[in-house]
């Protein structure tokens, strides 16, 4: 198990979240022109999310 990669992963998961509860797309209207950056944002939260999730998991599944 490598420690350096688990804590990556765990800092790319707090960032996402964070990116994710910063940037609510949804309270603009879709004609807004915040709306795009908004939602890039928000998605790029939700990948950083789910890449520090897949080394968690990965990390963790190299244990059993």
């Amino acid at each position: 198990m490598d420690f350096k990669i688990l804590l990556i992963c765990v800092l790319l998961v707090i960032v996402g979240i964070m990116l994710m509860v910063k940037n609510k797309f949804y309270k603009h209207p879709a004609n807004d022109m915040s709306f795009p950056a908004e939602l890039k944002l928000f998605l790029s939260g939700v990948l950083l999310s789910l890449i520090g999730i897949y080394g968690i998991v990965s990390e963790i599944l190299k244990i059993i």
